[in-house]
């Protein structure tokens, strides 16, 4: 069976360039598919150590428009897999220096946010806390949770 070679690749093998096959196409002009990607930052979230006791800062790249909402989805990403309490959605609002971040989870989970254990909740809500608060760039100072974590302290 014969493979098929794409005609650019095969115009390049054979002469080098593309200019030197007569096409305009300059190979090294970016193209369409080959789009600028959004600038980056770094960023800190604050996953818990494997013992448990203390949150542990971790450095994440983050776009460089970054917002309070993007840093808890990269927190939830990289930080919390407890499947047996599963965030399905969050909203966070940061106006005055005051987070306010809401958190969902699954209807039919046999799980509430008050049955989390104190690692857990050290886990989830401290870490998102800690993730916010110590971000400078956000001038973030307080953190409230609301939907399913309404009045829960982290």
């Amino acid at each position: 069976m014969v493979k098929s070679v794409p005609i650019v690749l095969t115009l390049l093998l054979a002469c080098g360039t593309l200019a030197a096959c007569g096409s305009s196409v300059d190979a090294a002009e970016p193209t369409a598919t080959s789009a600028a990607l959004p600038a980056t930052a770094q960023a800190s979230i604050w996953p818990i150590d494997t013992m448990c006791i203390e949150l542990i800062e971790t450095p994440v790249d983050v776009r460089a428009d970054y917002t309070a909402t993007n840093l808890v989805d990269r927190f939830l990403t990289k930080a919390w897999s407890e499947s047996s309490f599963e965030i399905v959605r969050h909203d966070v609002t940061a106006t005055g220096g005051v987070a306010k971040v809401a958190m969902y989870h699954r209807g039919d989970s046999v799980r509430i946010v008050q049955s989390l254990s104190s690692c857990e909740n050290l886990a989830l809500l401290g870490g998102i806390r800690k993730t916010l608060v110590n971000d400078g760039e956000l001038g973030i100072d307080t953190v409230q949770f609301t939907g399913d974590a309404t009045g829960i302290e982290g």
